[in-house]
């Protein structure tokens, strides 16, 4: 009995070392190592991407409001990543809608175009194993300059009236990319003020605040 005792109290740190050491499975097979998680937010692989965009604009004016209302925008994207999570982007959107004058009424047609050259954040909140799919959250700010024309039919105006200005923009949206196609949702808030001359006498300009709030989706091809 001693001796197995004395035994025992020999081999229990060869036992111990044998337990620790990374041995094979039965099956002559590595035991496996557990996977490494991507983080939840890292850069995105994308090294850039087109858009076409199509959102609600909602004037923040009152007085634009009561003009043309509401109405459909439509914008042309171009985003290029330049270091890890930032990128360069630029746009040009497209708003033109017909609505009345507050005097008499009559008909007005204004259309907005506005040019826009900023900076992107991006954020990868998931990516598949095989890097097929892909979902980003992005952040935007950028100045934008105004591009505005006014064609009217009353006779207390002038027929075409052209006006520009100075603003900016922020936007936030979430973009989900598989292979070489991207889809996203978006919300942008935009602020500039514009103004126009005219050669009648009796009428003043005052600046018009042509920014407001865009909700919408869009449709690109990533490169």
């Amino acid at each position: 009995m001693r001796l197995i005792k004395w035994i025992l109290f020999c081999t229990s740190p060869l036992l111990f070392a044998m337990d620790s050491f990374p041995f094979k499975n039965q099956n002559n097979l590595p035991i496996e190592e557990p996977l490494y998680e991507q983080p939840l937010c890292c850069y995105s692989d994308r090294v850039g991407f087109v858009e076409g965009k199509v959102g609600y604009f909602y004037p923040f004016s009152g007085t634009l409001r009561s003009i043309i209302h509401e109405g459909v925008d439509f914008q042309l994207s171009f985003t290029y990543k330049v270091w890890k999570m930032f990128a360069v982007f630029t746009s040009a959107d497209f708003f033109i809608k017909k609505g009345h004058s507050t005097g008499d009424h009559s008909e007005t047609k204004v259309w907005i175009l506005p040019i826009t050259l900023g900076l992107k954040l991006f954020a990868t909140i998931y990516k598949s194993d095989t890097n097929w799919d892909q979902l980003d959250f992005y952040f935007a700010i950028a100045p934008r300059w105004y591009l505005s024309r006014a064609t009217n039919r009353s006779p207390f105006l002038d027929h075409h009236n052209f006006a520009q200005g100075i603003g900016g923009m922020t936007g936030i949206g979430f973009i989900y990319s598989c292979k070489d196609l991207s889809f996203s949702v978006f919300t942008e808030a935009s602020y500039g003020n514009i103004h126009s001359h005219t050669s009648k006498p009796h009428l003043k300009t005052p600046n018009t605040q042509v920014g407001g709030l865009l909700t919408g989706g869009s449709l690109g091809y990533n490169f």
